[in-house]
């Protein structure tokens, strides 16, 4: 799956703080990892951790987006209308 497919799929919502530096047609949708964006991941993640996915910096230099809340290697968060099922996605971004 493409990043691209993945955001058509699942739906990411806007960050309405907007600051993360991350944006598509001038629409913020990363979440920080640090308050007050935090809070809101970890709230999300509390009532439907299957919502919550996080963009990691990997070993190889490149970045991923994988389903559930990560701390290791974090860059973001990415909070998603339509919850995750299924084995578990990693998602190269590029």
């Amino acid at each position: 799956m493409t990043f691209d497919e993945w955001f058509d799929t699942y739906k990411p919502i806007p960050n309405p703080t907007g600051d993360s530096g991350f944006s598509i047609d001038g629409v913020c949708y990363l979440f920080e990892t640090y308050d007050p964006d935090l809070q809101r991941v970890l709230e999300v993640n509390e009532e439907n951790p299957a919502c919550v996915w996080t963009l990691v910096d990997g070993d190889d230099g490149e970045q991923y987006l994988g389903e559930g809340y990560h701390y290791v290697n974090r860059v973001g968060y990415f909070i998603t209308e339509v919850p995750y099922t299924g084995a578990p996605l990693c998602i190269l971004c590029e």
